[in-house]
């Protein structure tokens, strides 16, 4: 609840020292390993990029964990973003963007091979490619409960370098004309509310979600052992019951995935399916699932500091201030 600050005490009691204040020993706690965590993946990134540069860099051609080549940067975004993501992200992605960099046998899920062109989190329809937007939002934001960390240490320029350079990997972008993005618009009110849930329940058994994420949300459908991505890759429906998407907790987040579907992976896209209306009545019910405090409606769960570190000042390209040898 929200409390006012006391203005009755008295001159003596404002004399006296005050003790410090703020969140309880518990919360630190919780907060100091939101914090190890970040800086601790942070680091191992930049370990796995060093490494990239080290231990592979005198070997001969075809000899990297990655044997594709790497493209040839052409303007001016592309060469500020081949530059940024030697530093940042080769030592997951792979100099050749095809998700082998030498950190990827340590990672689960695995990072993302841009050479297919293909991405889960867009506002573009199912089997689309991602507009510019959309990936800076990947990598301003991250992927929650992936090796993806945010990178808000980025300036503008280096993202939108990043971009540029990322499109670079898949033919894709060069030969299909720019994508439209769908609308997303803000949850409605009755979103959470029991008559949309009870409609949503409904629409569950219709689109029989539960092969897949269970009776209950919780991932463990009759057919979540066999599901697998376009990679071949084992992948687990996501439990709704607790945790945070990796796309996104927002009631806004859950009604993207049901209109675009997930590309390479099982998740469809519902667009063509049901209606807007039918679509949030869906997204009532599946966040109205969560058994961790947090309901459909009310606050979404609190981002990890992964999605939740203020953006710097951008007073200097990062990759002028933390550029390697």
């Amino acid at each position: 609840m929200l409390t006012t600050r006391d203005h009755s005490e008295t001159p003596a009691a404002r004399d006296e020292p005050r003790q410090p204040t703020g969140p309880p020993a518990s919360s630190k706690a919780s907060w100091l390993l939101h914090v190890l965590f970040s800086a601790t993946l942070t680091g191992l990134v930049f370990l796995s990029a060093l490494a990239s540069r080290t231990l592979f860099s005198a070997t001969p051609s075809g000899a990297t964990a990655s044997a594709r080549a790497r493209p040839n940067p052409e303007t001016e975004d592309e060469k500020h973003g081949a530059r940024t993501y030697a530093v940042y992200c080769g030592g997951c992605h792979g100099d050749a963007g095809d998700g082998k960099g030498p950190a990827h046998l340590w990672l689960d899920p695995r990072p993302r091979d841009f050479t297919r062109g293909v991405y889960k989190w867009r506002t573009t329809p199912s089997g689309s490619l991602p507009t510019d937007a959309d990936i800076a939002r990947t990598i301003r934001l991250g992927v929650h409960g992936a090796s993806m960390p945010n990178w808000q240490l980025l300036s503008d320029r280096d993202v939108t370098g990043l971009v540029a350079y990322l499109k670079r990997f898949s033919p894709k972008f060069a030969e299909n004309p720019p994508p439209r993005p769908m609308t997303i618009p803000p949850a409605p009110a009755h979103v959470g509310q029991g008559e949309s849930i009870a409609r949503g329940r409904v629409l569950w058994d219709k689109m029989k979600c539960a092969s897949c994420h269970g009776e209950g949300g919780k991932g463990d459908g009759p057919s979540s052992a066999t599901l697998v991505d376009d990679w071949g890759e084992k992948i687990r429906p996501f439990d709704f019951t607790r945790g945070t998407p990796k796309g996104g907790a927002r009631p806004e987040d859950f009604y993207r995935a049901f209109s675009t579907g997930l590309s390479g992976t099982p998740m469809p896209s519902y667009a063509d399916i049901l209606s807007d209306a039918e679509r949030w009545d869906l997204v009532s019910y599946t966040v109205s699932l969560r058994t961790d405090g947090h309901v459909a409606g009310g606050t979404p769960p609190p981002p990890t500091p992964l999605t939740a570190t203020p953006e710097p000042p951008k007073t200097a390209d990062a990759t002028q201030a933390r550029r390697t040898p």
